[in-house]
């Protein structure tokens, strides 16, 4: 009886933080946000970043500019979880379902790109995204 208890606590406070996570992808964070309309309609210039874990030896970065669409693509061997912790973004990844963030750049930094496999847990820097201020 308590191992079912237990169990059904354990649903409950993963329930929780799926929430949580989904919540906090609403595009809030510091100084990229999720664009609200079609941004190549409008002439923002759009980069494409994919990014793979476990990752090669050289952590890749990716370059943007203020005002820039970007869609940022990562892959993972098993499944577990992508982020952007600079923009408290969190979407889940699994083999054969990458994680997608379509983000609008509005201002200069410089954002890690990091996966906690499921199994593991433990958080691995994939990639970087620097945005520059426009010239």
């Amino acid at each position: 009886m308590q191992l079912r208890r237990g169990l059904i606590a354990f649903a409950l406070v993963l329930a929780a933080v799926t929430v949580a996570a989904s919540l906090s992808s609403s595009g809030t964070g510091g100084g990229i946000t999720r664009p609200a309309a079609a941004p190549r309609a409008s002439g923002q210039p759009l980069v494409s970043a994919v990014f793979h874990h476990p990752p090669g030896k050289v952590v890749p970065v990716r370059s943007a500019r203020v005002g820039s669409h970007v869609i940022v693509q990562v892959d993972a061997v098993a499944a577990g979880s992508a982020e952007i912790p600079g923009l408290g973004l969190v979407e889940p990844v699994a083999a054969d379902a990458p994680a997608v963030f379509d983000l609008l750049a509005e201002r200069p930094g410089r954002f890690d790109v990091t996966v906690a496999p499921a199994a593991v847990g433990e958080r691995t820097r994939v990639g970087t995204i620097v945005v520059a201020s426009r010239p």
